[in-house]
Formats: structure tokens, sequence, C-alpha cells
């Protein structure tokens, strides 16, 4: 399990909030980390998020957040690449 001192340790800031669910992390507010790896990246107000294959579980939460961002006003963007 990824706890929030691993994705500080990891990214080297404190600036982590867990969302969501237990393994879903945003680092320096701008950027969505799912367990150890980055999963979007936020840019002007889009988050990008990768169209790589993960757990079901994953895309559920990484869709749940995406959601919640479209909720709030940003637009959400599905990329092959992270900019």
């Amino acid at each position: 399990m990824t706890t929030i001192a691993d994705v500080k340790s990891q990214f080297n800031t404190d600036n982590v909030k867990q969302v969501g669910s237990k393994q879903l992390f945003v680092v320096n507010s701008n950027t969505l980390v799912s367990y150890r790896t980055i999963v979007g990246k936020l840019i002007d107000r889009t988050w990008y998020f990768t169209n790589e294959r993960c757990s079901v579980t994953t895309a559920k939460q990484i869709t749940q957040f995406a959601n919640e961002a479209i909720r709030k006003g940003f637009k959400v963007e599905r990329v092959d690449v992270l900019p």
C-alpha cells in the first residue's frame, strides 16, 4: 500500500493530497498519481489522463476524479502520452 509519506518522498514535496481513494494522490496541485505512477497532469485548466492500460480499480478511480474535475469546471482529455 502506498502512503502519503511514500508519495512525498518519491516526488520530494510536502504538497501531496490524497483524493477519492486510498491510492490516488494529487502532487503539487498538478499531477495525479495512482500508487506511485503518474496517470494525469493539469495544464491550463485541462486535466490530461493517460490512455495506458491500468487495473479496473485504477481506471474507475481516474474516471471518478475526472468527473469531479469536470464538475469543478476543468476540461478533461485522454492522451496516449502525458504532456
